[in-house]
This record gives C-alpha cells, sequence and structure tokens, in this order.
C-alpha cells in the first residue's frame, strides 16, 4: 500500500482511487500487490485462512463487529501493517487512519490470512495468494 491512500477520504463502498470504505481499501492494497481477494468484508471475512492474534502478521486482514454487525458476521475491517498498527478507513471525518491493534483487541473476531509471507532471500517461494 502506498502512502498516497492516507490521504484519501472515506466513502461507503469506496474501492479508490478518490475514497476508501474498510473492505474497498483491503481490496485496493492487495490488488496493488498483484493479490486478489473479494469485495465486501461479509466475503472478506472468508477469504484464506484464520490466523489466531498470536500469529498476526504484516498483510493479515483483521474484523471487528463495527456498528451494522455481530461477533459471527463482523462488517469492519483493517490490515495489521506490523509494529502494532492496524490500517483503516476509519468514518467520513477521519478517513484512512492508523491505529494500534490494542484498540481493537477486545473486539476481533477474525484474522484472515490473504497471503503467504515471502520466506526470504535465497529461498525458492514467493508471496502468493493462500489458498
Amino acid at each position: 500500500m502506498t502512502g498516497d491512500h492516507f490521504s484519501k477520504p472515506y466513502v461507503w463502498g469506496g474501492k479508490g482511487p478518490d475514497g476508501f470504505d474498510c473492505s474497498g481499501l483491503m481490496l485496493a492494497a492487495w490488488a496493488h500487490a498483484g493479490v486478489p481477494i473479494p469485495a465486501g468484508t461479509v466475503s472478506q471475512k472468508n477469504a484464506g485462512t484464520n490466523v489466531p492474534i498470536a500469529q498476526i502478521a504484516p498483510g493479515d486482514l483483521v474484523f471487528i463487529p463495527g456498528s451494522l454487525g455481530s461477533e459471527t458476521n463482523p462488517r469492519y475491517n483493517g490490515m495489521y501493517v506490523g509494529h502494532g498498527l492496524v490500517v483503516n478507513a476509519y468514518d467520513t471525518s477521519q478517513g484512512v487512519i492508523l491505529q494500534p491493534l490494542t484498540d481493537w483487541a477486545d473486539e476481533v473476531t477474525h484474522i484472515r490470512r490473504v497471503h503467504q509471507p515471502d520466506p526470504g532471500p535465497g529461498t525458492s517461494n514467493t508471496t502468493r495468494a493462500a489458498p
């Protein structure tokens, strides 16, 4: 995800480039990395593989109920970017922001890994979509 996303406003149903909602930001960020994921929070909560919070890694999608959802049907998400931070399209007044994961911790319902991390130089695996 490039830094210009942080200056973008929250737009309900927005998938960029002029504005984003929460799932639209995740869609655009992973598309930029060449990893296709489904549109919409309801579909994204089933993408990739489930990850326990103790194993969270940069790029993982983090879900909370939000104002329209529930524990079993979360309707809001962000992306863990490392260093204890989640990027998300917050609301119409704040737009795209970084928040501490600790702000979300008590509400996290799902964490989904939609990629397999690159194991580093000298190996044959590359970043790819999760099954």
